[in-house]
């Protein structure tokens, strides 16, 4: 396969100068091309198992190069950029890597930078889209008694204080909407997933579709996993698959044409193993 020669060269990102002149400067280079090849897989669903098969090299040498933390071969990233259908040259942009699942630039935009993340919570991304009255909305909220007592023994009751309980709001009602919901505020949905998914790795997620729904929402299915921070290599254990649902500030139309993405709910599930 032929693959495009990129120069490295003095690339700005942020206030990164991403010109490689010394060994830390080389590491932060490392890191930022590792971060883009991560955007890149999460965008088009790759696994890290995939791409290191498809590069004929090991999932661990792969993981370390995504972590930033194996000396850069950029023979190596750009083929891996050309089996995903990138063009090599995005691996030194400073524009966003995005998928093209619901059509919508700015929303597009907006999902590749949440599930594309690799952070303590996964959700880290996500502070900058919701709104001041965002609330996160799940069964491992809800309450099964009028007195909001969570009697059901989830992960969630196991991890809570009491003024954590307190934060809680009701959002659906069975008797009103079919299902109980309670949602809980950013700061403790984040909080919450940095107790549940850190020691040592981060939660990673992908996307395996999206699609708009109505005028204002965004249908998303993910599959969740954790990655080791030291070496970059996936823990045991199964993926979790999720079902989420993204309510936006701006309806559709409005975003189309400038408006900002915000995020003022969410709503999430797992999906079914049979499902």
């Amino acid at each position: 396969m032929s693959v495009p020669i990129v120069k490295l060269k003095s690339v700005k990102s942020g206030s990164q100068d991403w010109c490689v002149t010394g060994k830390d400067q080389e590491k932060v280079y490392s890191k930022n091309i590792g971060s883009r090849l991560a955007q890149a897989m999460a965008v088009r669903g790759w696994s890290q198992t995939d791409l290191a098969n498809a590069l004929g090299i090991t999932n661990n040498t792969l993981g370390r190069i995504i972590a930033g933390q194996e000396r850069l071969n950029m023979n190596i990233c750009c083929r891996a950029m050309v089996l995903m259908d990138f063009e090599p040259s995005m691996l030194l942009s400073d524009d966003p890597i995005t998928g093209d699942w619901t059509g919508i630039a700015a929303i597009d935009a907006m999902l590749s930078d949440i599930y594309g993340e690799v952070s303590e919570s996964g959700t880290d991304a996500m502070g900058k889209y919701v709104t001041k009255d965002y609330l996160c909305c799940s069964h491992h909220y809800t309450e099964t008694s009028s007195d909001v007592e969570l009697g059901d023994g989830s992960i969630w009751e196991a991890c809570a204080s009491q003024s954590e309980r307190k934060l809680r709001k009701r959002v659906y009602q069975k008797d009103r909407h079919g299902r109980d919901l309670i949602g809980i505020p950013y700061d403790l949905e984040r909080k919450n997933n940095v107790e549940i998914y850190s020691n040592g790795a981060c939660f990673i997620r992908k996307i395996l579709s999206a699609a708009l729904i109505g005028e204002d929402r965004v249908f998303v299915e993910t599959a969740g996993g954790r990655k080791s921070f030291s070496d970059g290599t996936i823990l045991s254990g199964p993926e979790k698959y999720f079902f989420e649902i993204l309510y936006l500030k701006n309806t559709m139309m409005s975003i189309s044409s400038g408006a900002n993405v915000r995020i003022w709910r969410k709503v999430w599930w797992y999906k079914p193993e049979n499902g």
